[in-house]
C-alpha cells in the first residue's frame, strides 16, 4: 500500500497551487460545524490547485488524500481496498486531520467506506459532482472569475503568450472531453450529437421561457421528446456545465419557476456551444451571473409588472447589498433616460443596494452625467470592475 500514498502524494506536489482564501474559509467552516463538506465543481475549474494549496500550506493539520484519477492501475477497486489504504496511511504515519476524497465515482461500495470514516469522526471532504447526503448542501465552487475573458472563459490558459486561436482550440477539446466523459459515459447518453444539439441551443437563448416552450422551440429543428430533453438538461445541471436563472417576481418577491434561462459555469464554453455566434448581450449576462454568484448572491432575471430587467443579485447573507442591473439596447440618450425612470421605480422593491445600465455603445454618454436619480450608467468593462470593489467591500 506504501507506493499508492507515495504515488498520491508525489501527484499532488506536482501540480502547481491556487489560493483561494473565500474557498478555504468556506470548507473549513463546513468541517468545523458537521465534520462533512462535499464541494462539487465544473471540470477543469483548478479543484486540484485549491486542495494541494490547503494540504501543502496548512503545517498545523495531517491530510489523506486519494484521487482515483491517479490510480492508473486499478488497484482501488472498492471502499475496502481503500480502507486498507487509509489503514496503511495510519500505520505509517499518523491519524488524520481529515481525510480528502476525490474523483471516486467509479470505485465500488464507496459510500460503504465513506460511512466507515465518518463514524471513525475523521473530518471528510468529498470532491464528486455526484455524491449527495439528504440533509448536507453541497458547496459549490466557481471557476475563478478574476482574470475571467468574456469570449474565452475562465479554464481556458489566456496569456498574451498564448494566441488565441490555440485558447479556442484548448476550449473545444475541454468541452469535447467534459461532454465524453461528465456526460455521455456517465450518465449513459446515446446520442451523444443529439445531446451536442440541445447544448447549442441553450447557448444561444436570450430570453426566459418555460420547459414546453424550450422543448417546442427546438423540436421543429430536432427530433427530440420533452423527456430526453429534460433529461439533457438535468444532466448538464449536474455536471456543472450549466445552471438555471429564473426569474424574480418583485411583487411577490419570489422567484417564478415556471420562467428559466439556462446559463453557463464559463462563457468560454458558453461561446464555443455556440460555435462562437452567441451574441454579446448574452455574454455580458452570463458573466454578471457569474461574478454576482462568486460573491454569495442568488442571481436572477428581474420582472416589475411588464417590465424585465438584466439582474437581480439578491446578497445571501445582507439585506442591503443587493445589485440590479439592465444591459440596455438603445441608441437614444432620451430612451435610455426612459429606462432610467423604469428602473429608479424599481429601487424602493429591490430593499436598498446599488443600479446599474450598461450600454452597448458608451459613446452616446460622451460629454454627458453618467448617474441619474441614483441609476449608474456606464460600460460593461467598469460594471465588472464596480463589483469586484463591491465584493472586496463585502469581505471587510
Amino acid at each position: 500500500m506504501y507506493h499508492i500514498i507515495k504515488n498520491q502524494r508525489e501527484k499532488l506536489k506536482k501540480i502547481s497551487p491556487r489560493k483561494d482564501e473565500g474557498i478555504e474559509k468556506q470548507i473549513e467552516r463546513e468541517l468545523k460545524k458537521e465534520k462533512i463538506c462535499i464541494i462539487q465543481w465544473m471540470k477543469y475549474s483548478s479543484k486540484t490547485k485549491i486542495i494541494k494549496n490547503i494540504i501543502f500550506n496548512d503545517s498545523q493539520k495531517k491530510y489523506f488524500y486519494f484521487n482515483a484519477k491517479w490510480d492508473r492501475e486499478n488497484e482501488i477497486w472498492s471502499g475496502k481496498d481503500l480502507s486498507n489504504v487509509l489503514s496503511g496511511f495510519i500505520n505509517l504515519y499518523w491519524e488524520p486531520d481529515v481525510v480528502w476524497l476525490q474523483n471516486i465515482n467509479k470505485v465500488a461500495k464507496i459510500k460503504d467506506f465513506i460511512a466507515q470514516v465518518f463514524k471513525k469522526w475523521y473530518p471528510l471532504c468529498i470532491v464528486w459532482n455526484g455524491f449527495y447526503i439528504d440533509w448536507k448542501t453541497p458547496l459549490q465552487v466557481l471557476p475563478d472569475m478574476s482574470s475571467a475573458d468574456m469570449y474565452l472563459g475562465s479554464i481556458a490558459h489566456i496569456s498574451k503568450d498564448i494566441p488565441k486561436e490555440q485558447s479556442i482550440l484548448q476550449l473545444k477539446n475541454c468541452l469535447s472531453d467534459i461532454i465524453l466523459h461528465e456526460v455521455v459515459s456517465h450518465f449513459w447518453v446515446k446520442n451523444s450529437l443529439l445531446y451536442s444539439q440541445v447544448l447549442h441551443f441553450l447557448s444561444l437563448q436570450e430570453d426566459f421561457a418555460s420547459l414546453r416552450e424550450i422543448h417546442r422551440n427546438i423540436s421543429r429543428v430536432h427530433d427530440i421528446s420533452l423527456k430526453t430533453l429534460i433529461d439533457y438538461i438535468d444532466f448538464s445541471n449536474q455536471s456543472k456545465l450549466i445552471h438555471s436563472m429564473y426569474q424574480y417576481d418583485c411583487k411577490k418577491q419570489k422567484p417564478i419557476s415556471s420562467q428559466v434561462k439556462y446559463m453557463f459555469w464559463d462563457t468560454g464554453l458558453r461561446n464555443t456551444c455556440s460555435e462562437e455566434s452567441v451574441a454579446t448581450g448574452i455574454l455580458q449576462e452570463n458573466m454578471l451571473y457569474l461574478l454576482l454568484c462568486s460573491q454569495w448572491y442568488e442571481v436572477y432575471g428581474w420582472k416589475n409588472g411588464i417590465f424585465e430587467w438584466s439582474i437581480f443579485g439578491k446578497h445571501i447573507n445582507k439585506k442591503n447589498w443587493n445589485i440590479l442591473i439592465h444591459i440596455s439596447k438603445q441608441e437614444e440618450l432620451s430612451e435610455i433616460k426612459k429606462e432610467v425612470k423604469k428602473l429608479h421605480k424599481a429601487l424602493n422593491e429591490v430593499w436598498g443596494g446599488k443600479w446599474y445600465i450598461i450600454l452597448w455603445n458608451e459613446n452616446i454618454m460622451f460629454g454627458k452625467k453618467k448617474i441619474y436619480e441614483d441609476v449608474e450608467i456606464l460600460s460593461f468593462e467598469k460594471c465588472v470592475e464596480k463589483l469586484k470593489i463591491w465584493n472586496t467591500l463585502q469581505q471587510k
